[in-house]
């Protein structure tokens, strides 16, 4: 199935957990495969536990592996809380351990932050520990938001809570920070073209695009999320087939100014919450999420009602941020 894709892609192992030992002869046969196919490389997600045993089956093939990511929830008695072994002991240290193996060898890791109302605010001892790893410039932090999307009564955190997150972080550390959150991402993108004297950058059109996501279950069924697997609404028939959820936004999203820095939600939460009868629009928050980011780069928001065209847009001067509305400002001064 891969031959039909002509493109550069990634393989990403995922579970459950990817990296137990009883997997190790399927993921040596993955690795077989990479090692033999041109502008094909593997990512891994993995809790980290078994990074041990598990690492010399990337030695053979360490400049095709895009990068592991692993999850550290917040300070140690919070991931402690989350995320436990059967004993009942937390899995803190043992996580940090595989980070810094990983690191220590060169292998790039991604350490993915899951917010929530219980965690945001406590990352400084967690972001400590990233400072003093040995291979830190092999890190970037992913922040992420906690979603119960089957859970009818659950709130997530807010996004201007996350935005303040992310800039309260940018002040304990060098290391770099990404997202998968569309607003943060354009803040994050934001920060960088004004580092990079970069003026203009490109705002993503999707949430995520099905073409270039296939998840594979045990039995051979390819999906276009993770989050759907065994769910008919996101099953492809091959790995270059849309899924069927790409145009599931509401026509007040596709009608809204901040449509590109929410881009409609997930739509795995959307799947869930139309079956619930009830729709989640986080425009007021994104544009709290916008002044936070006004205040801290000393820009100025302005509404416009009209449709702006990037070619007239004088450099240096402006920041895209959607269709009815820009940013007028210096950069950063730090």
């Amino acid at each position: 199935m891969c031959s039909a894709i002509r493109t550069p892609y990634r393989i990403v192992l995922y579970g459950g957990e990817p990296l137990l030992t009883s997997s190790f002869s399927k993921i040596e046969k993955v690795i077989d495969f990479i090692s033999t196919t041109p502008n094909c490389t593997l990512r891994i997600i993995t809790n980290g536990i078994n990074i041990v045993e598990a690492l010399p089956l990337f030695e053979s093939i360490h400049e095709k592996v895009h990068s592991f990511t692993i999850t550290l929830d917040g300070d140690q008695s919070i991931h402690d809380l989350r995320r436990v072994f059967k004993s009942g002991k937390g899995s803190y240290r043992a996580v940090l351990r595989a980070v810094r193996i990983l690191t220590d060898s060169g292998f790039y890791c991604i350490v993915r932050i899951n917010l929530d109302f219980t965690n945001y605010r406590r990352l400084d001892s967690l972001v400590d520990e990233l400072n003093r790893l040995k291979g830190k410039d092999n890190v970037t932090i992913s922040i992420a938001r906690v979603e119960n999307p089957t859970d009818i009564s659950f709130s997530p955190l807010s996004l201007s809570s996350i935005v303040e997150s992310y800039f309260h972080i940018k002040t304990l550390t060098d290391i770099d920070i990404t997202s998968d959150i569309p607003i943060l991402q354009y803040i994050i993108q934001c920060n960088l073209s004004n580092t990079n004297k970069k003026h203009f950058f490109p705002l993503r059109n999707m949430y995520c695009d099905s073409t270039q996501i296939n998840v594979f279950d045990t039995d051979g069924k390819i999906y276009s999320c993770n989050e759907g697997m065994g769910d008919a609404f996101f099953k492809k028939d091959s790995i270059l087939s849309h899924s069927n959820f790409e145009d599931k936004y509401s026509t007040e999203c596709h009608n809204c100014s901040f449509f590109p820095l929410c881009l409609g939600n997930c739509p795995s939460i959307n799947r869930y919450n139309s079956e619930f009868r009830k729709f989640r629009c986080e425009k007021q928050e994104i544009r709290k999420a916008v002044e936070i980011m006004c205040q801290h780069y000393k820009f100025h928001f302005i509404d416009l009602p009209i449709s702006l065209n990037i070619k007239y847009w004088p450099s240096g001067h402006i920041r895209p941020l959607s269709r009815t509305a820009i940013l007028l400002g210096c950069p950063p001064t730090n």
